[in-house]
């Protein structure tokens, strides 16, 4: 597993979230059992899984929306 998955784990995990583990990503649940709210690879490649994360967390409004728009 990268450093930067580990470290996103734990911060998800200290505020609020449930991180369960399967056999290839790990599921992101929300805070008051919303279901699953996002998904990391267990061990990402080149692929984009960092950015694809972080748009689904924008739009459930997990994260704001800090895109520069034209």
């Amino acid at each position: 597993m990268s450093k930067e998955i580990k470290q996103l784990v734990k911060a998800l995990a200290l505020n609020g979230y449930t991180v369960d583990q399967g056999r290839t990503h790990y599921r992101i649940r929300g805070k008051n059992g919303e279901g699953i709210v996002g998904s990391l690879p267990l061990s990402p490649g080149r692929g984009p899984w960092e950015k694809n994360l972080r748009s689904e967390l924008r739009k459930r409004g997990l994260l704001p929306d800090t895109r520069k728009r034209a």
